[in-house]
């Protein structure tokens, strides 16, 4: 059994890495919008509750959306916490 000469493992090691390289960033470009989707939202969400107290509502969290975060879950001690700490 021979073994393959260097620069031919050295390719294939090199190809490998390129096609991980691309799948990375890949990924980081969908990871990427999903962020800024969750921003936007996070966004437009403190524009609703500063709108809702300034025209003179006391906003509840029966009033406010429930629908938690995808990228975390909601805590008590969240500021984004729709459900008033006890």
């Amino acid at each position: 059994m021979t073994q393959p000469p260097l620069l031919t493992l050295l390719t294939e090691r090199e190809t490998a890495a390129g096609l991980t390289v691309e799948r990375l960033h890949e990924q980081i470009a969908t990871l990427t919008d999903q962020l800024t989707a969750a921003q936007t939202e996070v966004a437009e969400l403190a524009i609703t509750r500063k709108t809702l107290l300034s025209l003179g509502g006391r906003p509840t969290p029966h009033h406010l959306p429930t629908r938690p975060s995808p990228a975390r879950p909601t805590s008590r001690s969240s500021p984004c916490s729709t459900t008033p700490p006890r």
